[in-house]
């Protein structure tokens, strides 16, 4: 069984990264083929390292990640070169340099990939003997880096909302793993799986995290990828959606919690509106960009309100408290699956037995999109050129660069 598992693991990770993974290889053959013709050196290996380093994290940091390798790359060139000039000894010189460039690289507030970059640049340049060596691995690492960036920005730019519906659906199936183990631990007066269903749900907490990653890359992706820019209003859009999700996982955790402090009968009860919940969240984690989807799951929510207002005998004790927060969920999840909030409000007040998901309009093609996005990265680049020349010198180093 355990095999099985790690196979299904491995499949699944090669499922997600495959693509990613081709690309890299992709970037560094055209890397060192280009190196080799732009340069006059033989030695072009850190044309396509630099190219797979720069591709080589979370899509959505791919373009920033060159940049950063660049900007190491560059400090550590320039600090071997200048350290070469002044002290004599290689072993002597060596030690300065890496030094320097760490220091430098750490004083400016660099990451850990430009810091790194910077003290290997520093040390390439210095034990890897020549004249001009240094300026060839500045070649090397442009190449390479540029590479990385034509592969992000123009030919395989990553898609935001594919990037956050992702993450979704990992937090959302993991919320209805948790869920329905906790209606089974409820539904059989087992203790101890009772226990193994908070500690499941609490891992949640690492897919709700990553989806506060992803919804800051996505923000950056549609700012910064020329390609991308037209995508802005889904986005904030499916970001202010995906804002519920750490709501629906905390409280899922309580509900729970105080579920299991419940005696059996309560637990019995409670276990039926769980089960539902599970299954409406697995449902959503099937299709989180389908509207139809959360329109299925939301048409569901007046029949589950009925079971838990059935649950409400009054009183103060921890299952009453658990199908209070049970109802907050329900909320949460009309929330995330799009409906406005005065909707779900007087869904959840059982004034109305209907909500309906605004229409997000029709879906823009992947032309229109690259077309808008272009034609708004030139005119950025265009405005910003002119206030350039508009103003002084002394001005231009508090240009935003964006």
């Amino acid at each position: 069984m355990s095999h099985q598992l790690s196979l299904q693991r491995v499949n699944r990770r090669l499922r997600r990264e495959g693509w990613t993974i081709v690309q890299r290889a992709a970037a560094a053959v055209i890397a060192f083929m280009l190196a080799r013709w732009i340069g006059d050196h033989p030695d072009v290996f850190f044309a396509p390292i630099a190219a797979i380093v720069s591709l080589n994290t979370d899509v959505g940091e791919r373009g920033f990640n060159a940049l950063k390798l660049l900007l190491g790359v560059v400090l550590g060139i320039v600090i071997g070169e200048l350290t070469q000039l002044v002290v004599g000894n290689q072993v002597v010189a060596l030690g300065i340099a890496a030094l320097l460039a760490i220091t430098v690289a750490t004083v400016a507030g660099g990451s850990r990939l430009t810091i790194a970059q910077a003290a290997a640049a520093a040390v390439l340049t210095i034990a890897i003997a020549g004249e001009g060596n240094g300026w060839d691995r500045l070649v090397d690492a442009l190449v390479g880096a540029g590479v990385a960036l034509l592969f992000t920005q123009v030919l395989f730019p990553p898609n935001p909302l594919r990037l956050l519906r992702q993450a979704e659906t990992d937090a959302l199936s993991s919320l209805a793993q948790g869920l329905d183990a906790a209606a089974y631990a409820m539904r059989h007066d087992d203790a101890e799986a009772g226990r193994d269903a908070l500690t499941q749900l609490r891992r949640t907490r690492d897919h709700l995290a990553e989806i506060h990653n992803v919804r800051q890359r996505s923000r950056r992706v549609t700012r910064h990828t020329l390609t991308r820019r037209g995508s802005t209003q889904p986005v904030v859009a499916e970001n202010e959606n995906a804002g519920f999700l750490d709501l629906l996982g905390d409280g899922t955790v309580m509900a729970v919690r105080l579920g299991l402090d419940g005696d059996h009968e309560q637990q019995q009860r409670l276990s039926q509106p769980l089960s539902v919940c599970a299954r409406l969240v697995r449902n959503l984690a099937a299709g989180p960009g389908d509207r139809a989807n959360r329109q299925q799951v939301v048409d569901e929510v007046p029949h589950l309100l009925e079971l838990l207002h059935g649950l409400e005998v009054g009183g103060e004790d921890s299952a009453q408290t658990a199908t209070r927060i049970t109802r907050v969920l329900i909320y949460d999840m009309m929330r995330y699956a799009g409906v406005p909030a005065e909707n779900a409000r007087q869904v959840l007040e059982q004034v109305v037995t209907e909500a309906e998901i605004p229409d997000d309009g029709a879906q823009v093609s992947w032309f229109r999109t690259v077309s808008t996005g272009l034609a708004d990265g030139a005119k950025s680049v265009a405005s910003r050129f002119q206030r350039m020349l508009r103003r002084g010198p002394q001005d231009h180093d508090s240009q935003d660069l964006g």
